[in-house]
């Protein structure tokens, strides 16, 4: 956390800062699923995206704390984007670590609350346009984020399996760097990800799109607990690239 918090002390010295990725990336020792991966493959991506971003700033053992104080430096940092991997539940959204390495349920509301002050339309305005839950069953807080103002929310109505919420992450910032300088049309850089792994909903692998200029909620045909043997669920809930 010195090192991040030095990071951002230099960041802030620059008076025109490019948009900003925020990434949180929860996974305890002992789970099988590999969520730092996926924060390499999209710090890799965000890196080499032609001056439209800057590099994302990485949290890769997050706690709320943790959060709660990079909320503080969100406007400085010009941060657009927040983006959050590892495990959820329905009733709490995304699971968090706590100091001793296990995980922490923070309520839905507490969380979402953050961000009526963060996101780009608040008074006064802040800088965040759009969440990213790559997490299971984070339709209930994305929801909630986008009622405290977030123009953009990805979140997964159902349970997810790993490898499909790893690909949706490489699509969807694939997409967002191949537009053009100020673009960021996140909608469509969503289609462009989800039509790479869309099939017939089978209570799994159901992605949603919630935003102030219309929402993409696709019906889920079965039960979410319909989880392939060896994916999705792995004993807390369920996550992104974390089962």
């Amino acid at each position: 956390q010195k090192l991040v918090k030095k990071f951002i002390q230099t960041l802030k010295l620059s008076p025109q800062r490019r948009p900003t990725i925020l990434g949180f990336f929860a996974k305890k020792n002992s789970d099988t699923v590999d969520v730092h991966k996926e924060a390499q493959q999209m710090a890799s991506l965000l890196t080499d995206s032609k001056g439209l971003f800057e590099t994302p700033i990485i949290h890769s053992q997050p706690t709320y704390q943790s959060f709660e104080d990079s909320m503080y430096e969100a406007k400085n940092l010009n941060v657009r984007i927040l983006h959050f991997a590892g495990h959820g539940k329905e009733h709490c959204g995304f699971l968090w670590l706590k100091a001793n390495g296990e995980y922490e349920e923070i309520k839905n509301e507490q969380f979402a609350r953050i961000f009526e002050a963060e996101a780009v339309h608040a008074d006064p305005p802040g800088t965040v346009e759009c969440v990213v839950l790559n997490a299971c069953e984070t339709y209930v807080i994305g929801k909630l984020v986008r009622a405290y103002g977030v123009p953009n929310v990805v979140c997964w109505r159902t349970k997810v399996q790993d490898s499909t919420a790893m690909r949706f992450t490489e699509c969807f910032y694939k997409a967002l760097v191949k537009q053009e300088v100020g673009e960021r049309n996140y909608f469509q850089a969503f289609r462009k990800a989800k039509t790479l792994f869309e099939t017939p909903a089978q209570g799994l692998d159901v992605v949603w799109f919630l935003s102030e200029d219309g929402d993409d909620c696709p019906e889920v045909q079965a039960s979410a607990d319909d989880t392939p043997e060896g994916e999705g669920s792995s004993g807390v809930g369920g996550g992104g690239t974390g089962g």
